[in-house]
């Protein structure tokens, strides 16, 4: 399987490297362990896991030509996986390569317009500042995964609260987008989800549509995303960001879930702020507001102080809190404390460690804690 991967990967770089002008590579390796783990079930064990997290390898390249400028991209990504009858015991599996691959080219014949078709794992054109990934960032990918709840996206799926996709738009994963820039304070966008396929009216039905405005004081943004199907007309997201004061980005984003029953609006904030070269503090909030009757009220908020300790050395106290407030009955609550040390820098080499204890009590039940003892190291070229 490994020569499978490879064969095209080497091909690909080839073939870039004999007809483009401009050719970069580049890839990453993160593997993290849970030294040990576990939580408080009667029949608990104490046990230990690890992973190959992200094995990538990433090929860009552009050429000019008469009628403008093409590029392409592509990464690929295998990653590890069991293999076997799950009933098999664990000597009679092994461990295989599966592989992730993504791509898209665009073509832009002057600097106002740009057309690509294709697809990108990151998504584009999101509107979340640090709300989202760039909260937690890349602890999130290198120390994997916390229990029941998703760090990068902010949600604890234990209590069923939304995460903060719901608020700020999370981006255009793929297909065929169309941006024009007539200058440098105007954006406008529109993408065809044409990937997915289907009937030709739910593709146009599915289309986004966003408008960007670069100001002084920051950026402000307005995103249409189209649903097809009965009884839903798709959402609308407005978003903010202010950075007119050194040292603080403030993102504020509404998500307006137009269902023709009972539409759905979430609300969120989120702040950085940098003290001083030693300490910075992030927080994040979000409030799910559903109007069909009885439904729930979903809340969300997060801390992220962070130290500089020594040089090369960061220290980060990650908190939250989520709390789904029933009209009639009882809550449910969940919290989570992490501390975590990290070696090195946020895009270079680094080595994370630290400790995670998360608590979920539902409708007023006995709470679920699961704990954990993660580490993990990176390296992007």
């Amino acid at each position: 399987m490994k020569k499978l991967i490879a064969v095209p990967v080497m091909l690909a770089l080839v073939a870039f490297g004999a007809f483009a002008q401009e050719v970069s590579v580049g890839g990453g390796v993160v593997a993290h362990t849970n030294l040990i783990q576990g939580d408080n079930n009667d029949d608990s064990e104490i046990t230990t896991s690890g992973t190959t997290q992200i094995l990538r390898l990433e090929v860009s390249a552009e050429m000019d030509t008469i009628v403008g400028t093409f590029g392409a991209w592509l990464r690929v990504q295998p990653s590890l996986a069991t293999w076997g009858p799950t009933y098999a015991p664990e000597a009679e599996r092994r461990l295989i390569f599966s592989s992730n691959t993504w791509g898209h080219l665009w073509w832009a014949p002057n600097d106002m317009f740009r057309l690509t078709l294709g697809e990108h794992p990151g998504a584009w054109w999101s509107r979340d500042g640090i709300a989202r990934w760039g909260f937690y960032s890349m602890v999130q990918d290198v120390l994997g995964p916390g229990f029941m709840w998703n760090m990068n996206w902010g949600a604890f799926h234990g209590t069923g609260t939304h995460d903060y996709g719901l608020s700020f738009f999370p981006g255009f994963a793929g297909g065929l987008l169309m941006e024009l820039t007539p200058n440098e304070m105007v954006q406008v966008r529109v993408g065809l989800p044409v990937l997915d396929g289907g009937e030709t009216s739910d593709v146009f039905a599915n289309l986004v549509g966003q408008l960007g405005l670069n100001l002084d004081f920051g950026t402000i943004a307005l995103t249409y995303r189209g649903h097809a199907g009965d009884g839903n007309n798709g959402s609308i997201f407005a978003y903010l960001h202010l950075g007119m004061i050194e040292g603080l980005g403030i993102d504020f984003g509404i998500g307006a879930h137009l269902h023709e029953e009972d539409p759905e609006i979430g609300i969120g904030l989120a702040v950085n702020a940098v003290i001083n070269p030693e300490f910075g503090i992030r927080a994040r909030l979000q409030a799910d507001i559903d109007t069909a009757e009885g439904a729930p009220l979903d809340m969300l908020f997060e801390l992220l102080p962070s130290f500089n300790v020594a040089p090369g050395v960061t220290a980060f106290l990650g908190t939250g809190l989520s709390l789904r407030s029933p009209d009639v009955g009882n809550a449910s609550i969940g919290f989570y404390v992490f501390p975590y040390v990290r070696l090195g820098s946020l895009w270079g080499p680094s080595l994370y460690a630290g400790f995670e204890l998360r608590s979920v009590s539902l409708d007023g039940g006995d709470a679920a804690i699961n704990w954990r003892v993660p580490l993990g190291l990176h390296f992007f070229f």
